[in-house]
């Protein structure tokens, strides 16, 4: 259970993590300052669930979707998708985080090594924003048109990056048995076959729809050139038949 002074300190490194991912990253705009209001009430509902004693996993869980949905514009199917990506991924990070950390200090994980961790985190999103800030707007116009199939197969990936990464926390912070480990092995491997299978996948559409637009744009540039020629050629044709008319008319009068 956590105090609401422990809920309060988790909420802002994970708040950040969702406006620099969202904004910074992906591309959405803001809405007007009145939707904070939505925020808040998030923030004072978490409040009340710490002071009952009730467990927060998952209000928690929803805290990226209030801040994406309440926050930002945007069509509800790629808020959703918007959210899932940054749930997974941020997930991603936490446990790469966490894993050097017992590595590196050998501290069992508890809520100040959290807080540590979560700072780490943060720190490598407001990196990675600055990295890519300028290209926001093309990341955003990606999102709204990318096809669903392309989408499913990003959060597959990531699903299994993210088991690989979860797996490998627990075993490291002893949470799992040795008679569980062999199971656990393969299910890592089995994981990241999924995983590079899917990056071929995405490798090769990818790949087939740039060589497609680019047969596209030849087939356009052929077209425009081809086009112009016509357009000169009837435009020739045009002169030569005013000039006869006029030569015409010169021997006509004689």
């Amino acid at each position: 259970m956590m105090s609401t002074v422990q809920w309060l300190i988790w909420l802002v490194p994970e708040m950040i993590k969702t406006l620099l991912i969202t904004y910074g990253i992906f591309g959405f705009e803001f809405k007007k300052w009145r939707w904070w209001f939505v925020v808040a009430a998030y923030i004072v509902g978490g409040i009340c669930l710490c002071e009952q004693g009730v467990d927060l996993l998952l209000w928690k869980s929803i805290r990226g979707a209030v801040i994406i949905f309440a926050l930002f514009y945007g069509k509800f199917g790629r808020k959703l998708v918007t959210f899932l990506i940054e749930y997974i991924a941020i997930t991603i990070v936490d446990m790469m985080v966490m894993s050097v950390n017992i590595l590196v200090t050998g501290y069992e994980h508890n809520f100040v090594q959290s807080i540590i961790d979560n700072t780490f985190g943060m720190a490598f999103w407001i990196i990675l924003t600055v990295l890519v800030y300028r290209k926001r707007k093309k990341v955003y116009e990606f999102v709204q048109t990318i096809s669903y199939g392309y989408i499913l197969l990003v959060l597959v990936f990531l699903l299994c990056v993210c088991v690989v990464a979860g797996t490998s926390y627990l075993v490291l912070n002893g949470e799992i048995t040795q008679q569980a480990m062999r199971q656990t092995y393969f299910f890592n491997m089995l994981c990241i076959v999924v995983a590079l299978v899917i990056c071929v996948v995405l490798f090769y559409l990818v790949f087939s729809r740039k060589k497609v637009q680019h047969e596209k744009e030849i087939e356009e540039k052929v077209y425009e050139r081809e086009w112009k020629r016509y357009q000169s050629m009837r435009s020739f044709r045009h002169d030569v038949k005013k000039h006869l008319r006029v030569l015409h008319a010169l021997g006509d009068r004689g």
